[in-house]
């Protein structure tokens, strides 16, 4: 399991976007794949495509953007005075990027 958090500052903040995801692997498939937001509704956001989307497939780029599309189309914050609606939705993206991508050459 691997989690970021978009903040503003480094320490003990709250998030004003995350994403955490929870992938197993058998042989070089994925058997069984989880992924969630925080931060961006009052309660976190299960991505419920994720695991049809990645389901028996090898994590390579096609299916890296997939669920980066995935994660940002159920991402809808609210207007905050910390940071603007859309800068946390794109980092949403940015971030299931980078976890699936570290998932990935970590598998390499």
């Amino acid at each position: 399991m691997v989690y970021r958090k978009y903040c503003l500052r480094n320490g003990m903040d709250f998030p004003l976007a995350g994403v955490v995801a929870a992938v197993n692997i058998k042989g070089k498939a994925i058997s069984d794949f989880r992924l969630r937001l925080t931060g961006v509704s009052s309660s976190p956001v299960v991505v419920a495509k994720a695991g049809e989307i990645a389901g028996g497939k090898r994590l390579g780029l096609d299916l890296i953007a997939s669920l980066a599309d995935a994660s940002y189309a159920v991402a809808h914050p609210a207007e905050n005075l910390e940071a603007n609606a859309r800068r946390r939705r794109s980092m949403v993206r940015v971030m299931t990027e980078g976890i699936l991508a570290g998932i990935a050459n970590g598998l390499a």
